[in-house]
């Protein structure tokens, strides 16, 4: 039977990590910004190496053809992006060739790093409602309204369609309360080195630390 890898390592030192934080095109909430470097910088303080400059696909002109592409993939596979001219056979073969090489792309930049840095979403925790996810408008501190696609699918988007595993831990609250997370995506098959940095950003960076939300303090209370 398959067994994944184990972790790289075991603390931060040998670490080589990437951080994209934010982009042009889809601009990341900038308290949310600033979580997300305060946790990377905890990283970097514990010994890991952090490249800040480099971006997995080379550009981000080339991150949103992909987006493109994964956008296309999904309206052959789910009714709820199925609007527009259907994908046939044909199409969907040279999608998948297409596909494969985005995750070459993305095998080559992981032999230089071990993890990627990055948001969730542009912003923080957004309210739940009832309408559609394509018809929403979403907003954010310090950058323009924006809706669910591109700018919604881009971060989860992207390793989604590379097939690339991805570990969330917190990275601490915005000024009125809401969670932020960090997401941490490795090479193929390497799940267990995500999680093993998230548990690196959990003993170097307090925003990362497990804290229940307001009323859900005492679990042994709590009852199914």
């Amino acid at each position: 039977s398959f067994r994944l890898p184990q972790p790289r390592f075991g603390d931060a030192r040998p670490l080589r990590a990437a951080a994209w934080l934010d982009t042009e095109a889809v601009p990341t909430d900038r308290e949310y910004l600033g979580l997300l470097e305060a946790a990377v910088s905890s990283l970097e303080a514990a010994g890991a190496r952090v490249d800040r400059g480099t971006q997995p696909l080379g550009t981000e002109e080339w991150a949103l053809k992909a987006l493109g592409l994964y956008a296309r993939l999904l309206q052959a596979s789910d009714p709820a992006f199925s609007a527009g001219k259907p994908v046939d056979h044909q199409e969907w073969l040279v999608l998948e060739v297409k596909r494969n090489f985005v995750k070459e792309a993305f095998a080559r930049f992981f032999e230089q790093h071990d993890v990627l840095l990055c948001p969730v979403a542009p912003i923080h925790a957004f309210p739940h409602t009832g309408s559609a996810f394509g018809a929403r408008t979403f907003q954010g501190s310090g950058i323009s309204d924006f809706g669910s696609v591109p700018h919604m699918l881009f971060w989860a988007g992207l390793f989604t369609l590379a097939d690339l595993p991805s570990t969330v831990v917190p990275v601490g609250r915005t000024t009125s309360g809401l969670p932020c997370g960090i997401q941490i995506v490795a090479g193929n098959f390497q799940d267990l080195t995500t999680i093993a940095v998230g548990k690196m950003l959990e003993e170097c960076h307090a925003g990362a630390r497990y804290s229940p939300p307001a009323g859900f303090d005492d679990h042994s209370t709590s009852k199914l």
